[in-house]
């Protein structure tokens, strides 16, 4: 960041006589150039907000990849589920077609109570990583409401910036234009005497 500030105190002025005849001129100039100067101050206090926008943008995109990153782990926990409660319902079923054999129906009908627990667990599992996954979703969404506005706030700022520096490069040419015509002044005034 480049920070300019012109100050020019009254006193360190040491005018040609010629120049104190015009004095209006000089005061022009004077506060002309202190004008400038203020323009200035704020256009990096502008290129400040600036780059703390940038920061924060750039703090808001990492805290978005690592949402993604999380939401991506509880998919893969998602789908792990998923197939853990097929794998449990196969279970299920192979278990129901042995149901048939007297033998062993107290211990099939015990390990079916079972697998029924476990697969209503899982399912509770399953509803409950559904949920934190939509909920990870809409965050993110937020996230990314949150990024754009950002972005367009940075977008905004930029244009102000630039349409200050288009401001401040007509303020310098009509200081110098002024400055020319001040010592052209002098000089006609030195051609007189």
């Amino acid at each position: 960041m480049i920070t300019m500030e012109i100050s020019l105190p009254v006193e360190s002025f040491r005018l040609p006589s010629i120049l104190k005849k015009s004095g209006l001129s000089m005061v022009y100039l004077f506060l002309m150039v202190s004008k400038c100067g203020r323009k200035l101050n704020y256009f990096g206090v502008v290129e400040l907000d600036c780059q703390a926008a940038l920061v924060i943008l750039l703090k808001k995109e990492e805290d978005l990849k690592k949402a993604e990153s999380i939401m991506l782990l509880e998919d893969e926990e998602f789908n792990q589920a998923k197939v853990e409660l097929e794998r449990q319902e196969e279970v299920v079923a192979a278990w129901s077609t042995q149901e048939k054999i007297v033998e062993d129906f107290k211990l099939a009908d015990f390990s079916l109570a079972s697998q029924a627990r476990q697969i209503e667990d899982l399912k509770l599992t399953v509803k409950e990583k559904d949920r934190h996954v939509d909920s990870a979703k809409c965050a993110l969404s937020l996230q990314e409401d949150d990024l754009d506005k950002m972005r367009n706030e940075l977008t905004q700022k930029t244009e102000e910036v630039t349409m200050m520096g288009s401001e401040l490069n007509s303020r310098i040419q009509l200081l110098n234009e002024a400055t020319e015509v001040i010592r052209r002044q002098g000089l006609e005034a030195q051609e007189l005497h």
